[in-house]
């Protein structure tokens, strides 16, 4: 899998259209430590075409792979500050199942263990 990393992502989200900017600029994603991961994965979900030109040779496989790690980071960060989150538990389940029904080969679930293991 190819990791975007967060240097990559804060430049497309300086260089991302205005609407992104309007639609990501609200106070809960502004604050705290996690806000900036929840909206890399807002921009990966949102906005797959910019992503995909941004970074040449990005497959679908890496841009859903991508989506699922840094959601999950977020959700780790967020759940360190806030305790248990049920809902955000479920969310990262849903995006695993996008993935298996996205991909032909499925989930591959040594890459979910490692995205864990990564996220801390």
């Amino acid at each position: 899998m190819k990791y975007i990393n967060e240097e990559h992502l804060k430049q497309m989200m300086a260089e991302e259209n205005p609407a992104f900017q309007q639609k990501a600029n609200v106070d809960y994603l502004n604050g705290g430590h996690f806000g900036p991961l929840l909206k890399y994965y807002l921009l990966l979900t949102e906005y797959p075409n910019s992503v995909y030109s941004y970074v040449p040779g990005l497959s679908e496989e890496d841009l859903l792979y991508n989506r699922y790690y840094w959601f999950v980071k977020f959700t780790k960060k967020y759940i360190s500050k806030n305790g248990y989150d049920a809902g955000m538990e479920q969310q990262a389940f849903e995006l695993i199942e996008e993935i298996d029904r996205q991909l032909e080969a499925g989930v591959n679930w040594s890459i979910i263990e490692q995205i864990e293991k990564d996220c801390g």
